[in-house]
């Protein structure tokens, strides 16, 4: 899975928009799930991926993942379990 199949899976499940942002907006509220790609800054070190809850500034329940298919499958899995379908 990738993030456009994923964004198709969230909008059939009617997961509000706004809750979440897999795409990198640097605009979405507090208080949103979020799906990112992120470089390691350190030689040597590999690039990852990270899903994360941003509340009032701060990351929760930050996870690293070592590709796009295995954030994608923990973010859809986590955004429905938390009940915000």
């Amino acid at each position: 899975m990738n993030r456009e199949q994923l964004d198709s899976e969230l909008k059939a499940r009617n997961v509000d928009a706004i809750a979440y942002d897999i795409f990198g907006s640097e605009n979405h509220i507090s208080d949103t799930y979020l799906l990112r790609y992120c470089q390691s800054g350190t030689f040597g070190k590999p690039n990852y991926w990270a899903t994360y809850y941003s509340e009032r500034g701060q990351e929760r329940e930050f996870r690293k993942f070592d590709s796009e298919a295995e954030a994608c499958e923990y973010f859809l899995e986590w955004i429905t379990r938390e009940g915000t379908a």
